[in-house]
């Protein structure tokens, strides 16, 4: 379902912004430039459930819920461009009597061809170190290490202007429970902004 989705979004993407013209400045002319950007994810299993007072709960999914990121963009040519990011990646659910998080820290090597001037289509690989499941308070029995693990990233990325970017993305991945045989899926699509400087 979310690889449907995915797809659907990045076509709307294209036929969106096919009509956008091409606005150039000193900024976009660089072939180097470097970006900061945040957004937020949906998807993979659930690790754990947070039970509240009231009766409510709130889950904590392995490809949730945000992410944080810089790096730098190179263009080639005037269609193909190369980028390496790296960023904080993480859901957290809290309460004033305990929390559940699942962290981790993606580094990306993504490549992408220029539609129109407003419009990049790409993707690439996707490095997870440090994913762990950790807890305080009345959750504090709550923890699992995973192994570090590879990812393929899908994207369409629509330039606003010459400064800001939105990005519609799918990313495959799975983790590893250290010690065990068993994986946790943690697939997820994403909506993501970047502000480039």
């Amino acid at each position: 379902m979310n690889n449907k989705l995915c797809a659907a979004g990045l076509v709307a993407l294209s036929v969106f912004a096919s009509s956008a013209q091409a606005q150039t400045s000193p900024a976009t002319d660089r072939p180097l430039r470097f970006f900061l950007g945040m957004g937020a994810t949906f998807g993979g299993d659930n690790l754990a459930t947070a039970k509240f007072t009231n009766g409510e709960t709130a889950n904590v999914r392995a490809g949730g819920v945000v992410q944080f990121h810089g790096g730098a963009t190179y263009k080639f040519t005037d269609t193909i461009s190369g980028t390496l990011a790296a960023g904080y990646h993480f859901n957290r659910v809290s309460a004033s009597n305990g929390s559940i998080t699942f962290s981790r820290y993606p580094v990306e090597l993504l490549g992408h061809y220029a539609v129109t001037p407003a419009v990049r289509l790409g993707g690439g690989l996707r490095l997870i170190s440090s994913p762990k499941l950790t807890s305080s308070g009345v959750a504090s029995g709550i923890k699992s290490d995973f192994g570090s693990t590879t990812g393929l990233v899908v994207e369409g990325e629509y330039l606003i202007s010459d400064r800001y970017g939105i990005k519609l993305r799918y990313v495959n991945e799975e983790y590893k429970i250290n010690g065990t045989n068993k994986k946790v899926d943690g697939s997820h699509a994403g909506l993501m902004f970047n502000f480039y400087f």
